[in-house]
């Protein structure tokens, strides 16, 4: 058997619903899947561009900065449908984000993000997963530090049978920023230079040789 695996490297969190902003290509054809209706809430996210079999992403307005006293929220969901070609199964996805975030004086920086997962064949089957931090937000003191977030569903523990086809998937993210009169807090989606990607790769063991992490959907080819 062979598998494939789709990465992409994007944070998340559920948001309120807005009017939706597609994206500049929210349909168009990957070497081993199709995609439709991407789109995002507030536009946070911007448009990906496919780079072989990669969607990067440059969020980067994706910042929420408190200054002086007065706080500051920023909130985005991206969503999209994709769907594996002929012999080909979703086997898991996995997202693992990067950021840094700076608090001087008084203040805290937090975030927060959910993976939610919908089969479009059968909308009754869906999951939501909470990301987990490094450090554990909030934090309240530091300077030009990193962070990264991870989360993960494994779909071949759950589809008893019935392979995963078809997907809707939606990947949030709200970052938050509040400071005291005198001091700021800064809190960024991404390190300077590092994309947001979602990546078609030969093999799982090809995660390895990432910079970045992301959402992985494996698709295994069906005996």
């Amino acid at each position: 058997m062979k598998t494939i695996a789709a990465v992409a490297g994007v944070l998340a969190l559920a948001g309120a619903a807005q009017a939706q902003i597609p994206w500049s290509n929210p349909n168009g054809v990957g070497p081993f899947f199709t995609w439709a209706n991407g789109q995002n809430a507030t536009g946070l996210f911007g448009s990906p561009t496919l780079v072989g079999d990669t969607f990067i992403f440059f969020p980067a307005n994706f910042v929420a900065e408190s200054l002086n006293g007065v706080p500051d929220t920023k909130t985005d969901t991206m969503s999209v449908d994709i769907y594996v070609q002929v012999g080909y199964k979703f086997d898991g996805i996995r997202i693992s984000e990067y950021g840094d975030y700076s608090v001087l004086g008084q203040g805290q920086v937090d975030a927060a993000a959910t993976l939610t997962l919908t089969d479009i064949d059968n909308p009754g089957r869906n999951t939501a997963d909470t990301m987990a931090f490094a450090p554990v937000f909030p934090q309240t003191s530091g300077t030009n530090q990193s962070w990264q977030g991870d989360v993960g569903r494994d779909l071949t523990l759950i589809e008893f049978g019935v392979p995963f086809l078809k997907l809707h998937l939606e990947l949030s993210n709200t970052l938050i920023a509040i400071s005291a009169p005198g001091s700021s807090a800064v809190i960024r989606k991404t390190l300077v230079g590092v994309p947001v990607a979602i990546q078609i790769l030969p093999e799982p063991g090809a995660l390895a040789l990432l910079a970045f992490g992301g959402l992985v959907a494996s698709r295994r080819r069906r005996a």
